[in-house]
């Protein structure tokens, strides 16, 4: 299981990250493979991904904006 799930996540390290908002499994349209009864689990991961990549894009400045007199 752990094997399959590690599988499945690392099909993510191969799309751009502007692309991830927009990721779906191969069901629903998209480029995400899943195994054969786990379609929800692999949409559940998929949805997850994206809403973090959306969430990350439309608060990039906030989330990464380094505090004032900090050092890097």
């Amino acid at each position: 299981p752990y094997t399959t799930l590690f599988r499945s996540i690392a099909q993510f390290a191969d799309i751009k990250a502007a692309d991830l908002p927009g990721c779906k499994v191969k069901k629903d349209g998209g480029q995400i493979a899943y195994h054969t009864g786990a379609t929800i689990s692999a949409r559940a991961v998929t949805n997850a991904v994206a809403r973090a990549a959306r969430y990350a894009a439309d608060n990039q400045n906030r989330l990464f904006a380094a505090a004032s007199g900090s050092r890097p």
